[in-house]
């Protein structure tokens, strides 16, 4: 991948940057009137971090003190400019000189590997080899003229599995193993020349790092090649000698076959990131009126944040994780997060987040011996007596027995409503005839039945109706085709009905 970068250097304070995020399924508006958000994307920003280290020794090399690495329980350095009075020099951790291991070699830059427990330097020439023994002063040559420049010091990931080879302002990132390049990111910042810091990278698990000794600045640049931050040191002059070490970063006064300085500043809080907001909630589609509760997931450690919530009853917030936020009108709204920390602030908003519906109006009719309900997108019938009735799902539901019915319906958008209870006080559950075929309707009734008699071709004959004992509770002997009869007197349920000629 090769990233072109272009960049405004502007000399004042500012602690701002910005970072972007999305969203599954929204889309995510940056605030541009954010004076924080304005003011980072205007260029990187010089960010005076450290007025002074919080930890320098002197070093007294042969030569020149090039770099410097850390094995985590002590601090060694490689000196440079002439392989027969090569040297790597340890210091505790306070900065205290412990020994001196002599080995020939003219370094450029030194790791120490903690997956395999061994150093590697590059060397002038651009070779990269493994030191077998410090005490004996023995190596190994595993890269012959890999790197860019003459000059140029590497650097390792923390993990060992790349190293980082840098030249005026193209970076190459190379698999550890084989040397094979796996990344290539141009148009970094740097100074001029070996000594300006034209040929030197540090890298940390975040970020990459350049720098320019002449005016002591340091531009820091996440792994993709975006640079986040730029730092501006009170000392240091050697080009070669920026290392990230032991939470550290390191740069050096140059000795000059003479009396140099390690300079390091803490990085842990050093650059670090404006937050990426983000949240959840525990409902974003609802229907009537409901609280919800709104949890941050904002990244790079907020420690303030700003909530906006239009519509909702309180439209503002600046807990971490609001609860209770209920609204009370139907419709789409809006929600905001601004999440700060002392980098800077970062803006989400999503419009039409929260959508609130009104639950449908249900009502039932009887037509003849059928239940209508008003259309929807589905449906469930339901009796007072039993409960939910099996497999009664369409608009419309034939009852079998007297009782009371009513419907809940689903709309298209999830939400529910239950109709009016309608009651079926009598119905007959079989038809008897001896000769003519007849029929009920509706059937179940409250109060009235029609009897159908489609064949009747005399009035002679009797319908006579029992309950389910068997006894007699109404007969007719006056028969026509079609027959209103009021059964407004009966309230039990009627069982049989049988025509006699």
């Amino acid at each position: 991948m090769e990233k072109k970068l272009h960049f405004i250097f502007v000399f004042f304070m500012f602690t701002g940057i910005s970072a972007l995020a999305q969203s599954a399924g929204h889309d995510k508006k940056k605030d541009t009137t954010n004076p924080l958000y304005s003011a980072a994307k205007q260029g990187p920003q010089t960010n005076l971090l450290f007025v002074a280290p919080n930890l320098s020794f002197d070093e007294s090399p042969y030569n020149h003190n090039i770099h410097i690495t850390s094995d985590g329980n002590f601090y060694y350095t490689i000196n440079g400019g002439n392989s027969a009075n090569g040297m790597i020099n340890k210091f505790d951790l306070a900065g205290n000189f412990v020994q001196t291991f002599p080995i020939q070699i003219d370094g450029r830059g030194l790791s120490y590997n903690f997956p395999d427990g061994n150093f590697y330097a590059s060397l002038y020439g651009g070779d990269i080899v493994r030191i077998n023994s410090l005490a004996a002063g023995t190596f190994t040559t595993i890269y012959t003229g890999i790197m860019q420049d003459a000059q140029a010091s590497f650097s390792m990931s923390p993990d060992g599995t790349k190293f980082y080879n840098f030249f005026s302002g193209t970076l190459y990132v190379h698999d550890f193993a084989t040397g094979a390049i796996l990344d290539t990111i141009t148009g970094l910042q740097f100074g001029a020349g070996n000594y300006g810091g034209n040929a030197c990278v540090a890298v940390d698990t975040n970020f990459i790092y350049t720098w320019n000794s002449t005016i002591k600045t340091v531009y820091i640049y996440d792994q993709s090649g975006n640079q986040v931050n730029t730092m501006v040191l009170d000392s240091g002059d050697n080009g070669h000698s920026l290392s990230i070490t032991n939470g550290k970063l390191f740069v050096s006064k140059d000795a000059n076959y003479a009396i140099g300085t390690w300079y390091g500043y803490d990085l842990y809080p050093p650059v670090g990131l404006a937050p990426v907001a983000n949240f959840s909630c525990t409902d974003t589609t609802f229907c009537e009126k409901q609280c919800i509760d709104y949890t941050d997931m904002s990244t790079n450690n907020p420690t303030s944040w700003q909530w906006f919530f239009p519509g909702a009853d309180s439209t503002s917030s600046t807990q971490q994780n609001p609860l209770g936020i209920c609204y009370n009108a139907y419709g789409g709204f809006d929600v905001t997060l601004i999440a700060c920390n002392a980098i800077g602030c970062d803006t989400i908003s999503f419009t039409n987040f929260i959508h609130e519906f009104q639950s449908p109006v249900a009502s039932i009719t009887l037509s003849n011996d059928t239940l209508y309900s008003i259309t929807s997108a589905s449906y469930q019938w339901y009796s007072i007596d039993s409960g939910i009735i099996a497999g009664a799902i369409s608009q419309y539901y034939v009852p079998t027995s007297a009782g009371s019915y009513y419907v809940i319906i689903t709309d298209s958008n999830g939400c529910n409503g239950a109709s009016n209870v309608f009651g079926i006080t009598t119905s007959i559950h079989s038809h008897q005839s001896n000769q003519i075929p007849f029929s009920f309707y509706p059937n179940p009734f409250s109060d009235h039945i029609t009897m159908m008699l489609p064949d009747l071709n005399t009035n002679s004959g009797a319908i006579i109706i029992t309950d389910v004992y068997g006894r007699s509770v109404f007969q007719n002997d006056e028969l026509r085709p079609q027959m209103l009869l009021d059964l407004s007197s009966f309230k039990t349920g009627y069982t049989s009905a049988t025509y006699f000629e």
